[in-house]
Parts: structure tokens; C-alpha cells; sequence
């Protein structure tokens, strides 16, 4: 565990070159939750965890809503189930 922070989930995508993480955690000082994006060597999933909890960009919630407004547009989203 990385001090003042909860791992709540992480998510990896690969290629041939490496991975990126984005870190869901809790931060235990703020009450907040948070994201983190990053690369990790993609050998050992807690160290690429701590590492991105230490070293990565935090990723807000306004840009995911953006991604996910753009990959939506010509889908009808009428019947989507939201999670």
C-alpha cells in the first residue's frame, strides 16, 4: 500500500512495448477518490501499481466523461444500461 492511499481497482492495457495502468484508490488524507495513469514494466502488477500511484498523472473524472462522450457519438445510447 502506498502511504496515504487504498488501491481500489486497476485496469492494464498491452502491446508488444509495454503497459499502461490507470489506478482507482482511495486517498486516506483527502477522503477523495482518485485516478492515476501511467506505464509499468508490466512484469509485476503491485509494483506498477505503487509506481503509478507514486509517479503518474492523475486522471479526473471530466476527461473520462469526454472519452466517453466521444467514442458515443452515432451510437444510440438510448438503451444503454448505465453501471
Amino acid at each position: 500500500m502506498i502511504a496515504g492511499k487504498r488501491i481500489v481497482s486497476s485496469r492494464w492495457f498491452t502491446n508488444l512495448f509495454g503497459c499502461v495502468g490507470i489506478v482507482v484508490v482511495d486517498d486516506l488524507i483527502t477522503g477523495e477518490r482518485k485516478a492515476f495513469i501511467g506505464t509499468g514494466q508490466g512484469e509485476n502488477e503491485q509494483v506498477d501499481i505503487d509506481y503509478i500511484c507514486e509517479w503518474g498523472k492523475e486522471l479526473h473524472a471530466p476527461t473520462l466523461w469526454e472519452i466517453e462522450r466521444e467514442l458515443s457519438k452515432g451510437i444510440n445510447t438510448r438503451y444503454r444500461e448505465v453501471i
